[in-house]
């Protein structure tokens, strides 16, 4: 039996859902990252070590399959920025 959002967005249906939609199918907020390694998780049945020792190089998720994006670049001084703001956010929690 079809629920009301399959019968709106047939499947092969290249649709955009609401927020509210997508939560009504199961699917909560993340980034990007975090999905590309949610994916790499599902593709290695919840091993975390198989996505760290995965051999798939040619995959197009490969490179960010542990939740890091590699061609971000971050300099020492953004990177002491972030630790005083957590710092800071940790004192006021």
């Amino acid at each position: 039996m079809l629920g009301d959002l399959e019968r709106k967005y047939p499947i092969g249906r290249d649709a955009i859902a609401t927020r509210e939609e997508l939560r009504a199918l199961g699917h909560e907020p993340m980034s990007p990252m975090q999905a590309i390694r949610a994916h790499c998780l599902d593709c290695c049945a919840g091993s975390a070590n198989e996505v760290k020792l995965c051999a798939a190089r040619c995959c197009p998720s490969w490179p960010f399959r542990l939740g890091r994006n590699p061609w971000r670049e971050v300099s020492e001084a953004q990177r002491e920025q972030g630790r005083k703001l957590a710092a800071r956010r940790a004192r006021n929690f």
